[in-house]
């Protein structure tokens, strides 16, 4: 097993940044943006069979609907980023979701 370095102990290098920070790009990120959409269509599609085309304004707590709507606006004021998705739950972040399925787990 190789050795841990303890980074506290190094001079600052903005290399040694820019090179973590593509690595964690590269195998982490793209993981964890599939495995986000994943949980955002189960919860869309189990949600809109048992509760109705209307579960977004019926599941979800408001305050999980008002930042929602924050990040709506967030991504209006910049129409060079591209939209995650046409409903809502495409602006939910994972902890968002985690919050609904538990609310709702009853339905899952």
């Amino acid at each position: 097993m190789p050795r841990i370095a303890d980074f506290r102990n190094y001079a600052f290098d903005s290399g040694r940044v820019d090179s973590s920070g593509k690595d964690v790009g590269r195998q982490v990120y793209w993981k964890l943006y599939a495995v986000e959409n994943l949980i955002r269509v189960i919860v869309h599609s189990v949600l809109s069979a048992l509760t109705g085309p209307n579960w977004w304004n019926v599941a979800v707590d408001p305050g999980i609907q008002g930042q929602v709507r924050s990040r709506m606006a967030d991504y209006a004021k910049q129409p060079w980023h591209s939209t995650p998705g046409r409903h809502e739950v495409y602006y939910a972040f994972l902890s968002d979701l985690n919050r609904i399925i538990t609310a709702n787990s009853h339905l899952f």
